[in-house]
């Protein structure tokens, strides 16, 4: 687990590195207290994330990280807070396994036929901030399927908090390119190209 963060911290001089770390996991500590990580273990459940539709923990990418899809056009801005606990409660689960093959996750924003009223703002910033803060390391990258030239002038105020490996970490592609990040088999029904598209 605090691998993760020295990894993290791999900038920071190997004199400044231990020092680095040790303030990391502490400011990490304390999120964790004051977003009360324990009491959303204890209320939220896995059923509750398999009926979130608009959440899909589906298989593996090409290098082994377990895929986390958020299907925007499926999403209502009025459960931001309990998307929020699902987010973590998710990475909690997938980091707290011992020997868990699954040391990374990747990201894919599926925004087929997505709005702006679907776009939570609030809910990505809160992603990319944890991503960058208290699940350090985790982020194997963040795949963006199939976005409406709308959303363009929205992506970049969340550039910030994603950090400064975003140009290596985030990726705006389309559903002919998803096979490049994800095998085939291990796509969802809903995220493969049929004969004649």
């Amino acid at each position: 687990w605090v691998w993760h963060y020295i990894r993290h911290n791999h900038d920071a001089t190997d004199a400044n590195l231990v020092d680095h770390t040790a303030k990391h996991i502490l400011k990490s500590f304390i999120w964790r207290k004051k977003y009360n990580i324990r009491s959303i273990m204890d209320k939220t459940t896995a059923t509750q994330v398999l009926e979130c539709s608009c959440i899909d923990l589906a298989g593996e990418d090409r290098w082994g990280n377990r895929l986390f899809i958020w299907r925007l056009k499926l999403y209502n801005r009025s459960v931001s807070d309990d998307m929020k606990d699902l987010f973590v409660y998710i990475l909690e689960n997938i980091f707290s396994v011992k020997d868990n093959t699954h040391s990374r996750v990747t990201i894919l924003f599926d925004m087929e036929q997505s709005g702006l009223v679907n776009f939570d703002y609030d809910v990505c910033s809160f992603m990319l901030e944890c991503k960058r803060s208290h699940f350090p390391d985790w982020l194997s990258y963040i795949l963006v399927c199939d976005m409406a030239p709308i959303f363009k002038s929205t992506w970049s105020f969340l550039k910030p908090l994603v950090g400064n490996d975003y140009n290596q970490c985030v990726y705006f592609i389309n559903r002919s390119q998803l096979t490049n990040f994800i095998s085939d088999s291990e796509l969802p029904d809903y995220l493969r190209i049929s004969v004649g598209d």
